[in-house]
């Protein structure tokens, strides 16, 4: 996460690449670049509960998960590991 902060766009592509096979290189960087510059890669493991409840939001909307079944943050989220890599 500390390297995604700062590395150049292209660097990034380059590690990612082998994810992503027959995607066209420039528009890993191209999209390595609108994640920085949108600031979309998390700067820490910490996922906080707003977070959870937007994702479930976009589920619920995606017609994937049903509204009565949405989880508790505390019963779907242990943050005893991202809070000690702080």
């Amino acid at each position: 996460m500390k390297w995604i902060e700062t590395a150049p766009a292209a660097e990034i592509a380059k590690t990612l690449e082998p994810f992503f096979p027959g995607v066209n290189p420039q528009a890993l960087v191209a999209a390595a670049q609108r994640y920085q510059r949108l600031k979309i890669w998390k700067s820490t493991p910490v996922i906080d509960p707003p977070a959870i409840e937007k994702f479930q939001d976009i589920l619920v909307q995606g017609h994937v998960l049903d509204a009565g079944k949405r989880v508790k943050y505390q019963d779907l989220i242990v943050t005893e590991f991202a809070s000690k890599a702080k």
